[in-house]
């Protein structure tokens, strides 16, 4: 799992832009085809994301995309992260803190379901929690390389 300002191509434009209203971006993808530039934003805020303020953040993106790239041929999708979201990335790991996941990791076959406490760029910070008593399992975190990480999903 990689870092999305590592491996992004406009990461560097379009994250000020996203910071400037006070969210992060989750995933973030460009293709160029041969009508245009596509890209997709998918953003999150703890307080939510409305449809205002996906607009708010098209139009600021959509004009420093068209002057950085000389192309009024862009295509900008923005929208948030759904409530039960596959985790793509690490850095979807740090965003989500204090978030609920279930995730395979290892050998394992079987969801398993933890609170993120807390996440590097190598490894994330597990709270196992019984799924079906809501209560944590105090003392048991568990330390996942993201390696180790097979499927992991916010869980509603």
């Amino acid at each position: 799992m990689d870092f999305l300002e590592e491996k992004k191509e406009y990461y560097k434009i379009i994250a000020p832009i996203v910071n400037s209203y006070g969210f992060e971006i989750v995933e973030l993808n460009s293709k160029s085809r041969a009508d245009g530039l596509y890209i997709n934003i998918v953003l999150y805020s703890p307080s939510g994301i409305s449809l205002n303020d996906c607009s708010k953040v098209h139009k600021a993106v959509q004009g420093r995309i068209e002057v950085h790239t000389g192309s009024r041929d862009v295509y900008i999708e923005v929208s948030s992260p759904g409530v039960n979201r596959n985790l793509k990335s690490a850095n979807e790991f740090n965003v989500f803190k204090g978030k609920t996941i279930k995730l395979i990791f290892g050998n394992n076959t079987e969801w398993s379901y933890y609170i993120i406490k807390d996440a590097d760029r190598e490894n994330v910070l597990l709270e196992p929690i019984n799924k079906n008593s809501n209560h944590s399992q105090s003392g048991n975190e568990v330390k996942l390389q993201y390696s180790e990480i097979r499927k992991a999903k916010l869980e509603s």
